[in-house]
């Protein structure tokens, strides 16, 4: 197929749960969800684990999975860190340690259509950003070794490292 020679596919998707979303959730394997702190943000976290069983059950995606919940645009306030508790308590492990802080430099290198590694590398959220790609493949990379340890020709409990 066209995707020979890649390792990993980004399909990044608006939070809404329109036909768009739901056909990219049924084309990956693996997904990672971005949360903004907030109480809507949370709350749409909460409704799209619905729709991923939806899309295991009903779209014939079995293989979906969580990989990880990645907290996004987070400030230094109590909000903030009350939300980042109570998702580390609810989801344990699957949330990411990388933290993507909140900068205007981000919004400002959407609007320019640039990455923001490259538009502002030197911010705490392109070190961020680095940091988080990172951590998933070292997460990819010890849920391969589980898998593996189960012998060759079989498969692993897909569950995230």
């Amino acid at each position: 197929d066209g995707l020979d020679g890649y390792d990993y596919l980004v399909v990044d998707t608006p939070p809404t749960k329109s036909l768009l979303t739901i056909n990219a959730l049924n084309a990956v394997e693996e997904l990672y969800i971005p949360v903004d702190p907030g109480f809507f943000a949370v709350l749409g976290l909460t409704q799209l684990i619905g729709v991923i069983d939806d899309v295991r059950q009903y779209l014939d995606n079995g293989d979906l999975r969580l990989g990880g919940v990645i907290l996004n645009r987070m400030l230094k306030n109590n909000c903030c860190s009350d939300i980042e508790t109570s998702l580390r308590q609810a989801f344990g492990e699957q949330v990411l340690q990388t933290v993507i802080p909140n900068a205007v430099k981000v919004e400002e290198s959407h609007s320019r259509f640039m990455p923001v590694t490259t538009y502002a590398a030197k911010i705490a959220a392109s070190k961020a950003f680095h940091n988080l790609v990172q951590e998933i493949i070292e997460r990819d990379g010890l849920r391969h070794k589980k898998d593996n340890r189960n012998g060759p020709g079989t498969a692993g409990t897909g569950d995230a490292a």
